[in-house]
């Protein structure tokens, strides 16, 4: 459990493309439970938090790995602007080697 804990809340750090597309991937389930509208409220409610819990931690930590602030995630909230977040996220690369944040595990 604590290994988990520290995956989806632990900001600090960098991730890489992949490693973000995973926590996105695991984020999808809850992300359709919580629109589908025959879904109890009660249900939505929880999906939508696990969906949040599952990307925002994760999306701190890829912000990191592209040396950005990791308070600029608060721009997913922003409708359309959130996918165009997201198309970053995903496809623009990481800084080489460390940065202000580190270095990407997995790295030497």
């Amino acid at each position: 459990m604590n290994w988990i804990a520290d995956r989806l809340f632990n900001a600090s750090g960098r991730i890489g493309r992949l490693t973000f597309l995973g926590y996105f991937a695991a984020s999808l389930p809850f992300t359709m439970v919580a629109s589908f509208q025959g879904a109890a409220p009660i249900v939505r409610l929880l999906c939508a938090i696990a969906s949040l819990l599952c990307t925002m931690a994760p999306g701190v930590r890829r912000l990191h790995d592209m040396n950005v602030a990791g308070t600029f995630i608060l721009v997913a909230f922003i409708p359309l602007i959130n996918l165009v977040l997201l198309c970053s996220l995903l496809l623009i690369p990481g800084t080489r080697g460390p940065n202000r944040f580190g270095e990407r595990k997995g790295q030497s």
